[in-house]
């Protein structure tokens, strides 16, 4: 089950239920921050040339060519519905976003880490804000709809960057960073926000940083920019109570639109919590927040979707590894490397409990996994199924031989739940006292 990671802030001190209050801001970091609980970054790109290191030939600061976009994204905004920057002039006569800055499509498609080949939703100033102008905005919908799976379910890439002056706010070191909120809907018309949390203590200037640490659930807190690519995780969980999702008008397993909608950093706009939202304010050009693509996690992936037009057969198994293509498939695999050894074993933990594990990708929701047990290998034995997990989050136990069953993400950010490791534990001692043997057997479902 998916908790909220909303933090409350009581008295100058932040608390999460049933937990002592922490000494420090505990949201992510601008750039990497794996193993943060509450929004580790996810990286656009991948690969020995650097975990969230730009695909890059003509190098902002050094060549890349050795990595390549995030696979863990199964697709990419690939509509602009509306877009509505805010337009005009600011009450110094400056533009609010040049011409240069409104090209739409530029946040369609994959990441790029190219911080020009943004769209700009624009700034508002003092005069806009007290005349009640709106700030700008922008919704881009995807052919596939998002669903509500275990961890984040899409990124917003923004081209946020590490401040290298000492212009304002946290100054060397902090990210300089223009939020949206964000928002998602299933019809394109009635769109829910995702609750943020926003601890900045003071304005920060036009040219100030800020310590992401401090910000959760707004969308321009990583880092995207100059080589560096890092994208801001939303899990639809953190939406499971709000009034659109209660009453059925927006539907967490079919979100077709995203909007984001600009947040002038001035502490008119406040975050979830009644606090002030603080970003370098007030700016122009490409005033407000500059979303460069977002991308889709939370998607189910079929086998013919995994295959990708590579032409691999069900019942093959391409790289003689012992799998078939479509157990490559149920269980993250390479099907064209020989990496299945050990895939599915039985672990004694020390405590002296056995566990049966396997992994899986929760978004392959055309697979249901069974584990079957007999105690006789000879022809007169048969196989029992013992366990059903799936197609996507059904699970069925049978108490004779299981105790229960626990998911772990086995991905390298914390903030990505997908990909598991299943443990099922056996009911007792006893279900070993006699030799029993298991197997892990993969079924399509269509």
């Amino acid at each position: 089950m998916k908790r909220s990671r909303i933090l409350y802030t009581v008295a100058g001190a932040l608390l999460l239920p049933g937990v002592a209050p922490l000494l420090a801001q505990p949201y992510s970091a601008g750039l990497s921050d794996n193993r943060n609980p509450y929004d580790a970054p996810i990286p656009g790109f991948v690969g020995p040339g650097g975990e969230g290191k730009v695909n890059d030939l003509e190098g902002y600061e050094n060549e890349n060519g050795a990595t390549w976009v995030n696979p863990i994204f199964l697709s990419w905004a690939d509509t602009v519905v509306d877009y509505s920057p805010a337009l005009g002039t600011h009450s110094d006569g400056s533009s609010v976003v040049d011409p240069y800055w409104q090209f739409s499509g530029e946040t369609l498609g994959p990441v790029t880490g190219d911080n020009f080949a943004v769209a700009s939703l624009g700034d508002l100033d003092t005069a806009a804000i007290e005349a009640g102008i709106e700030p700008g905005s922008l919704t881009i919908s995807f052919s596939k709809p998002i669903r509500n799976f275990s961890g984040a379910d899409f990124a917003v890439f923004e081209n946020g960057f590490v401040s290298n002056y000492n212009t304002g706010g946290t100054g060397i070191g902090g990210v300089w960073a223009e939020l949206a909120y964000v928002e998602v809907s299933s019809n394109g018309r009635d769109f829910a926000r995702f609750p943020s949390v926003s601890l900045i203590p003071s304005p920060v200037g036009p040219y100030g940083s800020v310590d992401p640490g401090n910000i959760y659930n707004l969308a321009g807190k990583h880092v995207n920019a100059y080589g560096d690519s890092w994208g801001t995780p939303f899990d639809l969980q953190d939406l499971a109570n709000h009034e659109l999702v209660l009453n059925g008008t927006v539907d967490l397993d079919d979100i077709t639109c995203v909007r984001l909608v600009d947040v002038p950093g001035s502490g008119d706009f406040l975050d979830s919590l009644g606090n002030p939202i603080y970003d370098g304010w007030v700016t122009w050009g490409s005033g407000g927040a500059d979303i460069e693509a977002v991308g889709a996690l939370g998607q189910s992936l079929s086998y013919e979707e995994w295959n990708g037009g590579r032409g691999l057969s069900r019942d093959d198994d391409s790289d003689g590894d012992g799998w078939t293509n479509f157990a490559e498939y149920a269980l993250r695999l390479d099907p064209l490397a020989r990496d299945g050894y050990g895939i599915t074993r039985l672990e004694r933990d020390s405590d002296g409990s056995v566990h049966f594990v396997f992994p899986r990708d929760e978004r392959n929701t055309s697979v249901a996994y069974i584990i079957e047990s007999r105690t006789d290998l000879s022809q007169a034995g048969t196989w029992v199924e013992a366990a059903r997990f799936g197609p996507y989050l059904a699970t069925s136990i049978d108490s004779d031989v299981f105790a229960a069953y626990a998911t772990a993400s086995v991905a390298r950010q914390a903030s990505i739940g997908v990909l598991q490791e299943v443990r099922v534990k056996l009911a007792s001692a006893s279900v070993l006292s006699t030799p029993r043997y298991f197997r892990l057997r993969l079924e399509e479902v269509y």
